[in-house]
Order: C-alpha cells, then sequence, then structure tokens
C-alpha cells in the first residue's frame, strides 16, 4: 500500500476501553513525532510513542488498566499534521 499519501492517521479499536485496546497509527514519511494521552483536563498522562519514525504502520497493545474510568484524548503530533482521537475507559 503507498502509505506516501495517507498523511497522519490514527486508530484505537476498541473506542470504549474496558481494560486493553490497540492503537494503530500510519506515518506517510520519516518524522519526529509524538503519541501522548491526555485526560479530560488536558493533563498529559502518559507519552506512548516518541521519536523518529520512518514511514509506515506501527501499532500499540494499550493496557488502560492504570486509568480512572472516563474521557481520554490520544494525541498523535507529526512535525506537519496532528491527528486526535477521544477514548472512553469504563470500568
Amino acid at each position: 500500500k503507498d502509505f506516501t499519501k495517507e498523511g497522519l492517521k490514527l486508530t484505537v479499536t476498541p473506542n470504549i476501553i474496558s481494560k486493553n485496546a490497540r492503537i494503530q497509527y500510519i506515518i506517510s514519511e520519516k518524522q519526529l513525532i509524538s503519541l501522548n494521552l491526555y485526560n479530560i483536563v488536558g493533563q498529559k498522562v502518559s507519552t506512548i510513542s516518541e521519536g523518529i519514525v520512518a514511514l509506515g504502520i506501527y501499532s500499540y497493545n494499550f493496557d488502560s488498566s492504570y486509568l480512572s474510568q472516563g474521557i481520554y484524548f490520544l494525541i498523535l503530533n507529526g512535525e506537519k499534521d496532528r491527528k486526535n482521537q477521544k477514548i472512553l475507559v469504563l470500568r
């Protein structure tokens, strides 16, 4: 597949999490990225990935067991683009 036309893409499956989720992002060119999780008031909860990455698809198994129930935002920052995804943690 030609990822060079994708830009940045961010998905979380499932979007409503009780324990584990799969975070996937697509990078269209080598660049410095950061993938961070923020709570509803904008405080950074954790850094999931950070650094220079090559073109490709990246996946992480995400364990939400340390999070309180509530709404969170995953924010993927690239050099030219930014994507965010809202997730809901239910217990």
